[in-house]
């Protein structure tokens, strides 16, 4: 018996065992049922729903009619230039061939991209991936009738791409690598989110020393003298020389970051005077620790959240 021509070999190691035996026995229905119907059963749309899903999942190279292969490795299907050279049955060689085909108007990075293919000895070959559009527009150059049947198999495979069930099936394939992506985010976020409740929660404040250390421990280089500097610097203490010196500044005591603990000191002549110490509250602490974390490895496009806080401060 021959082979249905609607055979689709997939080239994997995956373990698909369900959908090749669907496709294995549709292909060996009695030759009493046309091609037609065996190929209107491999086309059907949940068929094609569940193939499409996992030859995208598991980045399969798949051969449909065993014609030329298609990459669906990507987001968008691709193929190879020289196996399109092969088939095409070009005379000219390759390497003065694809050259020519460029000079068509068409860009590497956008139409196709370079890249050496895998040689078992010697020097890895010069070869291609290129989008459908190109290599549709590379058939219709070629003028004969393997550029014809290579053309119309391109457009078929547009069609089915751009299916319901196909643009579906990437659709899921988007959703759950952005899904993956935010799980792992959640993962790499959730210490300092951990530490950002229960500080911002906790009712005791620390020293300005106490709260150099907690950044050192989250790997900024600084000191208590250093950060005592930045924050006279930012404008989150008073720098002027006097009673007042490092001691917080209005706003910053507005935003609630600092906190002043105020000591009698009784002397040995019987008079009494206060002692201020500035301490860093929950909330301030987590401010100060993002703060400088972001200084530290800064995202693109964000700007220091403090750095206009000194025009506040005289």
């Amino acid at each position: 018996m021959k082979e249905c021509p609607a055979h689709i070999k997939i080239q994997s190691s995956a373990r698909l065992s369900l959908l090749t035996f669907t496709c294995s026995v549709v292909c060996l229905l009695p030759q009493a049922y046309s091609n037609k119907l065996r190929l209107a059963a491999l086309e059907a749309p949940v068929f094609h729903t569940l193939w499409c899903l996992a030859a995208q999942r598991k980045g399969m190279v798949i051969k449909m009619n065993e014609l030329i292969k298609v990459d669906f490795t990507d987001d968008r299907p691709a193929v190879s230039a020289r196996e399109l050279h092969e088939f095409l049955e070009v005379k000219t060689a390759y390497k003065d061939w694809f050259p020519r085909m460029c000079e068509y108007g068409f860009t590497e990075g956008q139409d196709f991209c370079s890249f050496l293919s895998e040689s078992t000895g010697g020097r890895p070959a010069q070869d291609a991936s290129l989008t459908i559009d190109m290599a549709k527009e590379i058939c219709m150059i070629q003028r004969n009738e393997k550029g014809k049947q290579a053309r119309q198999y391109f457009l078929q495979l547009e069609k089915d791409w751009n299916s319901p069930e196909k643009v579906m099936a990437r659709a899921l394939r988007i959703a759950e690598r952005k899904i993956n992506g935010l799980e792992e985010k959640v993962k790499q976020d959730a210490p300092l989110v951990l530490f950002a409740n229960s500080v911002s929660a906790s009712k005791n404040s620390i020293l300005v020393g106490e709260l150099a250390k907690l950044l050192k421990q989250n790997g900024v280089d600084t000191g208590q003298i250093r950060l005592f500097k930045k924050l006279r610097e930012r404008g989150y203490l008073i720098r002027r020389k006097g009673s007042d010196y490092n001691m917080p500044t209005q706003r910053a005591m507005e935003l609630g970051l600092f906190e002043i603990k105020e000591t009698a000191v009784t002397h040995s002549d019987g008079h009494i005077s206060v002692n201020k110490t500035p301490k860093v509250t929950g909330k301030g602490q987590v401010y100060f620790v993002n703060l400088f974390l972001a200084e530290k490895n800064p995202a693109p496009g964000k700007q220091d959240q403090g750095q206009d806080f000194s025009v506040t401060v005289s």
